[in-house]
């Protein structure tokens, strides 16, 4: 019998989710034998700027239409209910204290990979859970590599995946669909037709 549930947390503000997130979380569940990961979407992100955020409920349910075609997704609105900025320490410790048998791993990209030792109260992040990344591309495989030991030392458990998400962002969708362009390569078809529905993000609209 497997012990304790092994959940991913998967972060950001999907705005809209796209592909590389079902890659990114589809790819390591298989690789940790995750039972789930969950979408955490973020009210304000205390990392960067949201330019063109659509609302809350319209970011939730284009993570539940993702969840159609990746059934270990779970949406999870938790930061989108807790008032203010959305510090992954916080949350991370609500959930070990809610659900103390399962085993968290935090997704995150590269590039937060390489800073997170500067975010707010790192060494509660590495505490509660394994931190986990993958490079944008093979040569950023070495370089993450290379850092690992420098967060071990700090007390993180770490995992470097070698593979690459594909290379899309939540604003090259906002603005392929800004522009009228085809988007099918970048989000699955049903929120590609959720986001024409509302007319999200500049593109045009069926609703009446």
């Amino acid at each position: 019998m497997r012990g304790a549930k092994r959940v991913a947390i998967l972060g950001g503000t999907f705005n809209p989710i796209h592909n590389g997130h079902i890659y990114l979380a589809r790819a390591f569940a298989e690789l940790l034998n995750l039972d789930e990961v969950q979408i955490m979407i973020a009210n304000t992100p205390p990392h960067k700027a949201a330019p063109d955020l659509a609302s809350n409920e319209h970011r939730l349910n284009m993570v539940r239409l993702a969840q159609q075609a990746e059934p270990v997704l779970r949406p999870c609105d938790l930061e989108l209910k807790r008032a203010g900025k959305s510090y992954t320490y916080a949350t991370l410790r609500h959930l070990c204290r809610r659900n103390p048998d399962t085993e968290y791993y935090f997704l995150t990209g590269a590039d937060m990979f390489l800073t997170i030792h500067q975010w707010k109260r790192p060494l509660e992040i590495f505490h509660r859970a394994v931190i986990c990344t993958s490079p944008r591309d093979a040569q950023g495989y070495e370089e993450l590599k290379a850092f690992e030991p420098f967060l071990n030392k700090m007390g993180a458990r770490t995992v470097v995946a070698d593979f690459s998400p594909p290379p899309i962002s939540s604003t090259q969708v906002r603005n392929a669909i800004c522009a009228g362009e085809p988007v099918d390569d970048l989000i699955p078809a049903n929120i590609a037709e959720y986001i024409r529905r509302h007319g999200l993000y500049g593109g045009g609209t069926d609703a009446k």
